[in-house]
């Protein structure tokens, strides 16, 4: 079984950084596959960029945006950023945000929506691993 990291990424990681397949990912650590999982919160934030102007934040949320078209339109649900490690981009719009944390979010931030959405996701996964 590969060993997988599962990161939840804000709109930084596209304005701000180098092109993902330029990134060293061996920062994280040894893994064998880094899972980007783009959430609605993230995708709703970057098409409400795509139509301000001509600028650098503007152009690439248009960038940005055109990947995920392709990774909407495409045959395999991720789009497969580097090799080694396999760098793997999802949309994930099906994930939500865990309403128990509601007195400690304030989910109409982008932010506190992410949190929420990787909360959730987080508990299924110690679920499982608190079955051994």
């Amino acid at each position: 079984m590969p060993k997988s990291l599962f990161l939840f990424p804000d709109t930084n990681l596209f304005y701000q950084c180098k092109p993902l397949d330029s990134l060293d990912w061996s920062l994280f650590g040894t893994f064998d596959e880094i899972k980007l999982y783009v959430t609605r919160p993230v995708q709703a934030e970057i098409d409400g960029h795509k139509g301000k102007g001509t600028g650098r934040l503007a152009n690439r949320a248009r960038s940005t945006s055109s990947t995920f078209r392709d990774l909407l339109l495409s045959v395999e649900d991720f789009k497969v950023v580097l090799g080694s490690p396999r760098v793997l981009l999802f949309l994930r719009h099906d994930l939500k945000k865990d309403e128990s944390l509601l007195d400690q979010l304030d989910y109409s931030c982008n932010d506190d929506q992410l949190v929420g959405i990787a909360a959730a996701y987080e508990e299924p996964i110690l679920m499982k691993m608190s079955e051994f």
